[in-house]
């Protein structure tokens, strides 16, 4: 194929790809979901045949870019075992600012699991990431856990027959393990609970479901570039005691709607 065709192409498909995520954007902003922006680069470099290392840095914004979310920098190695295995590892340093704009610090460490397979142009792929993650701040252990261990996984779709541009969509589920569980007794007559229990950290549910689409555009072999849009619909327990925990003001859940837009920069060598 001649390649001033074969960009053309690219450009078209990612021309439409860019123009169905704007109005994606422009629905899911209708339904007044969380707008956030994630920005990253990361260095990728090949040490052998399928030997990589990796750093990044992610920078992430607040809902309705209402300031600076976290700071993010990471570190990891991945293994492609064969053409339809690989294995990897990573640690991550999230520097979150909450609502208030307090700063605490995560440590993150992960293990991940990925088959994949491809037929023609087209790839699929299953991924499995075990992570762990230690808040590193002062908290009620009663409301958090110190140590989250988390789940994801995630099924991807991608079609390589343009090679410049490679359009993806995929769709992730995040579990959690170890949230804090207790028990206790709602007397509706008072407003307020009675027989509170905390039972430890052992509440396992589906906390995170995440699709998302975007594409890659391959610049040239060293340099590329990836933009997505993801829709994140978040569900968590949220448990209001006192410090001591003898004391239960709130239980309830909380979800929330989220969509963050993302481009990433990425050099490989």
């Amino acid at each position: 194929m001649n390649y001033n065709i074969k960009y053309f192409k690219a450009a078209k498909v990612a021309a439409i790809v860019m123009t169905a995520l704007c109005l994606g954007s422009i629905n899911l902003s209708a339904q007044d979901l969380g707008v956030s922006t994630r920005s990253s680069a990361e260095v990728d470099w090949k040490i052998r045949k399928g030997l990589h290392l990796n750093a990044g840095y992610e920078l992430r914004t607040k809902t309705s870019l209402a300031g600076i979310e976290r700071h993010q920098v990471s570190v990891g190695i991945d293994y492609k075992v064969c053409d339809y295995f690989k294995v990897g590892g990573e640690y991550i340093f999230i520097g979150h600012f909450d609502s208030m704009d307090t700063f605490k610090p995560r440590h993150r460490f992960s293990l991940n699991l990925t088959g994949q397979y491809s037929a023609g142009d087209w790839k699929f792929s299953l991924r499995e990431k075990l992570q762990l993650t230690h808040n590193a701040y002062d908290q009620n252990r009663f409301q958090n856990v110190p140590n989250a261990l988390q789940l994801k996984t995630r099924f991807t779709v991608k079609w390589q027959g343009l090679r410049v541009i490679e359009p993806f969509a995929y769709i992730e589920m995040r579990n959690i393990f170890n949230a804090p569980k207790c028990s206790a007794t709602w007397n509706e007559s008072t407003g307020t609970y009675s027989d509170y229990e905390f039972l430890g950290y052992d509440h396992a549910y589906i906390n995170r479901l995440r699709g998302a689409m975007g594409f890659n555009w391959n610049i040239t072999r060293a340099h590329s570039i990836e933009f997505t849009l993801m829709y994140n619909r978040v569900r968590k327990e949220e448990i209001d005691t006192n410090k001591d925990g003898t004391l239960l003001k709130s239980l309830y859940w909380k979800e929330s709607h989220e969509m963050p837009i993302c481009i990433g920069y990425k050099y490989s060598f």
